[in-house]
């Protein structure tokens, strides 16, 4: 009796395709594939590789070979695995914006395209991916097109919008609005409206619907948000707002701009973020006075508790002054900048800067001190010594 339900239960393994390990990777010419996809009206997984991608062999061992997504997609999915070098790998790569491996791409039978994600994903999100792909309401391109021939959108769908969007490296700024004009308040509460909405205003700028939503309800957000993460939005909403003054080299906008963020940003972030974008870009025009002043003006600011960044820009500032500057004031100035860095985090990078204003100031034995131990270090580390040398050889002539 045992023997005979054995071989039932081994008879059943073996009729029912269903019960696979692992996936199922079809092997055989794309038309083929579309075809055999038709005649079982299945939908087409693609996944896009590279022969070297230590990613895809951890979706190779974890992910395709994990018993759940076998089942769920060999039976929705006819699956097909593309090497980046393949004529159809480089036509995806080309049409669909593939930036890292593995790509994951989701087709109709026709060959249309109607999802996508990317990188290497875990078994729950790469069976998320699978069910989004199903859906006409979560289907990036399904949603793309709708939008393109000027549909309005359902709130749920510009946030499916969104977030496939943002995931495969595209923001749609001008769709990104539209959503903002039927958020309320209250839908923050909602998980995936708050990660949308965080992922947006850290790719926004001043000018954008999310930021006025942002700034009439900035109470909530602070509630609602970490300060990580608020900080994190504004550094974003700083960077999006100042760029394109930056790159335009735009006195009057950059400065418009700057009394907007001051006036949004936390007085602290605000100070942090002038130290950083005010001296680039005065730097950027030329004028080494103004960028001075506003370095000088807003350093006071970041020394209760400097970020890594920040004790790297004052080394940065020190050493363009060092360069650039004669004037003992600046340079003065410049050594207390770097100086600090040093009480912060002893950096050989920063003591060979200190070493360089020491001895540009006139005080040859504080720079023969510093530029001895920087190039011990050097030596020690096997980096470039020259120029601490060259220094060490000026400071003996004097």
């Amino acid at each position: 009796m045992i023997k005979q339900q054995l071989l039932l239960l081994i008879g059943f393994f073996m009729i029912h395709p269903l019960i696979a390990q692992k996936v199922d990777f079809y092997e055989g010419e794309w038309e083929e594939l579309l075809k055999e996809a038709k005649q079982k009206n299945l939908q087409v997984y693609v996944g896009v590789f590279t022969p070297h991608c230590e990613s895809c062999k951890e979706m190779d061992r974890h992910v395709y070979g994990d018993k759940e997504v076998a089942l769920f997609y060999n039976e929705h999915f006819i699956s097909y695995k593309v090497s980046v070098h393949s004529d159809l790998g480089s036509f995806i790569v080309s049409n669909y914006n593939i930036r890292s491996f593995p790509a994951h791409l989701y087709f109709s039978s026709n060959g249309k395209i109607l999802h996508q994600a990317k990188g290497k994903i875990p078994v729950n999100v790469f069976l998320e991916k699978g069910e989004e792909a199903l859906s006409p309401s979560t289907q990036l391109y399904t949603l793309r097109q709708k939008v393109d021939d000027g549909e309005d959108l359902s709130l749920n769908e510009y946030l499916n919008y969104t977030l496939a969007s943002y995931e495969t490296g595209v923001m749609d700024h001008s769709t990104n609005d539209k959503l903002f004009t039927l958020l309320k308040p209250e839908d923050l509460n909602n998980k995936k409206v708050k990660s949308a909405v965080s992922q947006i205003l850290y790719n926004s700028d001043v000018n954008s619907e999310a930021f006025r939503f942002f700034v009439q309800y900035k109470p909530l957000f602070a509630d609602i948000y970490s300060p990580q993460k608020m900080n994190k939005i504004y550094r974003g909403l700083a960077k999006n707002t100042l760029s394109s003054s930056m790159k335009v080299k735009d006195i009057q906008s950059f400065e418009e701009k700057m009394e907007q963020l001051k006036k949004v940003l936390p007085n602290t972030i605000a100070l942090r973020m002038a130290f950083s974008y005010e001296p680039r870009f005065f730097l950027s025009m030329g004028n080494d006075e103004k960028a001075f002043l506003s370095i000088q003006n807003n350093f006071r600011y970041i020394q209760s508790k400097p970020n890594p960044s920040e004790l790297n820009k004052c080394n940065d500032w020190a050493w363009y002054y060092y360069q650039h500057s004669d004037k003992t004031e600046q340079l003065e100035e410049a050594l207390k900048w770097v100086t600090f860095s040093i009480s912060k985090q002893k950096s050989f990078s920063y003591l060979d800067t200190q070493a360089h204003l020491y001895y540009k100031l006139g005080r040859y034995q504080d720079s023969e001190n510093v530029a001895r131990m920087v190039q011990k270090h050097y030596q020690e580390t096997g980096r470039d010594t020259k120029a601490i040398s060259q220094l060490l050889s000026n400071i003996k002539v004097h």
